[in-house]
């Protein structure tokens, strides 16, 4: 995940960037950096994703850590 001018950003396998809502972001306390998980809307194209996990160093992730 990455972070410009405020807004939240993930890049998929290199190709596909999606907007991150900025409410998953906090939810889930990601950073710029972090590995993450997105879930976005299975019909259409769409240019927004929300988290759905975050996988930091050693595997753990946020649903584990809680």
């Amino acid at each position: 995940m990455v972070e410009e001018n405020g807004e939240y950003h993930v890049v998929v396998e290199g190709k596909k960037t999606y907007r991150v809502i900025l409410a998953s972001v906090t939810y889930f306390r990601a950073k710029p950096g972090d590995e993450v998980t997105i879930v976005v809307p299975e019909g259409g194209d769409s240019t927004w994703a929300s988290i759905e996990n975050v996988i930091f160093q050693g595997g753990e992730t946020e649903e584990e850590g809680k």
